[in-house]
């Protein structure tokens, strides 16, 4: 018996995915953000790369948790609009 008739009765599915595309994936456009930062920064030293690197991972971070706290801060006002108007 086929493998894939052997999957498909059990249930499973197949999902094809579209093509890679580094423009789609939130991770590549941060990397490609913090070359850009380091790039503009022109530090000249193995050092000075280092911490100016470091300081960027605690901007990130920092910039992360902002944006965490506002969606959190925006789900509750959603949730509660909705309990307001009983839907």
């Amino acid at each position: 018996m086929d493998i894939w008739v052997k999957l498909h009765s059990g249930g499973a599915r197949l999902w094809y995915l579209p093509p890679y595309s580094p423009d789609l994936n939130p991770i590549e456009q941060a990397f490609a953000k913090i070359k850009h930062w380091r790039r503009q920064a022109q530090k000249r030293t193995v050092e000075d790369t280092w911490r100016h690197i470091g300081h960027l991972v605690e901007t990130i971070a920092r910039m992360q948790e902002l944006l965490r706290k506002r969606r959190l801060r925006f789900r509750q006002n959603v949730n509660r609009s909705k309990l307001e108007k009983g839907t």
